[in-house]
């Protein structure tokens, strides 16, 4: 499946892609996402036989200094 299309679906998922790589079969997320966000992105791939590995960014915590 080419990878705009890979693209296009998960943004129509209202999924926050920045892109989907084929040579490493990778998705990377812009964004943060749930967990039931990303069991709809395993979902989508697997129903159309797809093997890329999901790269969710973790949101930045601030450190206390004291």
């Amino acid at each position: 499946m080419d990878t705009l299309k890979i693209f296009q679906d998960l943004k129509k998922m209202l999924i926050d892609v920045a892109y989907v790589e084929n040579v490493s079969n990778t998705i990377v997320l812009a964004s943060t996402h749930t967990d039931e966000e990303i069991k709809q992105i395993e979902d989508y791939l697997r129903e159309n036989g797809l093997n890329y590995q999901i790269i969710n960014p973790q949101p930045i915590e601030e450190e206390l200094f004291v």
